[in-house]
């Protein structure tokens, strides 16, 4: 697919980028995929939620936490909104990375842009973990954003 991408047998587009970064992915090859994520500026290709969502997927998988919330940064930074996938699994990310905080910060901020998107699975895992990450005087902390994060409070 990335031979046939690369020698202008296949279109270039956000379907085939995607496709591509998650093959990557699967085979364990994080940097390419990530590699491919950034030649798509150059190639004139629009990165859109579906190919961020896939770039944050190959971070949490293979461990690399601490270029998910940049992947976030940069999908708010052009304009791409974030759907229920990118904010669970780069909260996911973080969380994997025993940087709770982070997580918290994605999974505020998610909350504070009024997001009409349901908290799915991956989301209430990453705030569940995160919470048994937290010290015991930041529990009321840890209890107010599961809370919020799921209309309870």
């Amino acid at each position: 697919l990335f031979t046939r991408m690369r020698g202008g047998t296949m279109e270039r587009n956000t379907i085939t980028y995607s496709a591509a970064i998650s093959a990557f992915e699967k085979g364990g090859q994080w940097q390419q995929a990530l590699e491919l994520f950034e030649r798509m500026r150059g190639a004139w290709v629009n990165r859109k939620t579906s190919t961020y969502g896939a770039a944050t997927s190959v971070c949490e998988k293979r461990s690399q936490w601490q270029k998910a919330p940049e992947l976030f940064e940069k999908m708010l930074g052009e304009r791409v909104d974030p759907d229920i996938i990118t904010y669970s699994v780069s909260a996911s990310a973080c969380e994997n990375g025993g940087q709770w905080q982070r997580s918290l910060s994605i999974l505020h901020f998610y909350r504070r842009e009024g997001t009409p998107l349901v908290a799915d699975e991956i989301m209430g895992d990453a705030v569940i973990r995160s919470c048994a990450s937290w010290q015991r005087d930041e529990w009321d902390l840890s209890r107010e954003s599961f809370l919020a994060l799921y209309d309870l409070g």
